[in-house]
């Protein structure tokens, strides 16, 4: 906080509802992450990776909201 009011800047935050029902900021925001991807700005966390066959352990963590990124189950 201390650095946004030295720099006098505003943090505003949205819900994906409020982005989702307003089309024109939905569309700002498909723009900004693909941008944001394709620059190289943005990039994909993996938190862990499972076979298919290991679906359970997979979701055993994925209950346990311990992850930062995504977990992934590859067929």
């Amino acid at each position: 906080a201390g650095v946004l009011m030295k720099r006098l800047l505003t943090l505003k935050g949205y819900t994906v509802d409020q982005t989702l029902e307003q089309e024109q900021q939905k569309q700002r925001a498909i723009t900004a992450i693909r941008r944001g991807f394709s620059e190289g700005h943005l990039q994909a966390v993996i938190a862990q990776s499972f076979s298919l066959s290991d679906y359970q352990s997979a979701f055993s963590t994925l209950s346990l909201n311990k992850h930062i990124g995504k977990i992934i189950i590859t067929p």
